[in-house]
């Protein structure tokens, strides 16, 4: 199952839903494009859906509405991994992703060594890096010394 954010908003929406019908979950691969795009196009400015469409040169459409994004899912993923087969995917995206710059903000782009420290604490305090989507952040942050483990 692959869709863009799918850590963060389809996996539990879907996870969930099958725990509301008493179904177990399918034992499907799930990729996340989203984690993809950050990991193998660092050096690209945003990663929304949107973005990735135009960056790839597929033609607009109706953002946001199911089947529109379905569909600019599948050009830019399969323009992404275009020489790559899956076995290849699906291991390197269990390897952990090692961020180097900052994905979002005032500060995006810039090295994390270079993030004001309060600015890394005020993220720690308000629980953005309690995220899912933030955990790859919170853990280079730690290892930076940045934030207490």
């Amino acid at each position: 199952l692959i869709a863009h954010n799918n850590d963060a908003f389809d996996l539990p929406f879907i996870r969930s839903e099958f725990e509301r019908n008493e179904l177990t979950l399918p034992k499907w691969p799930y990729i996340d494009s989203l984690k993809f795009s950050r990991k193998y196009r660092p050096d690209l400015p945003r990663h929304s859906l949107q973005h990735l469409r135009e960056y790839h040169g597929f033609p607009a459409n109706n953002a946001h509405r199911a089947l529109d994004d379905v569909i600019v899912l599948h050009q830019v993923f399969s323009e992404m991994i275009d020489d790559l087969t899956m076995d290849t995917i699906l291991e390197l995206m269990s390897e952990k992703q090692v961020l180097r710059h900052m994905p979002f903000g005032k500060h995006r782009g810039k090295p994390l060594k270079e993030i004001p420290p309060d600015y890394v604490r005020w993220l720690h305090e308000n629980g953005a890096l309690d995220k899912p989507d933030n955990q790859e952040l919170k853990d280079a942050f730690s290892k930076l010394g940045m934030i207490p483990n």
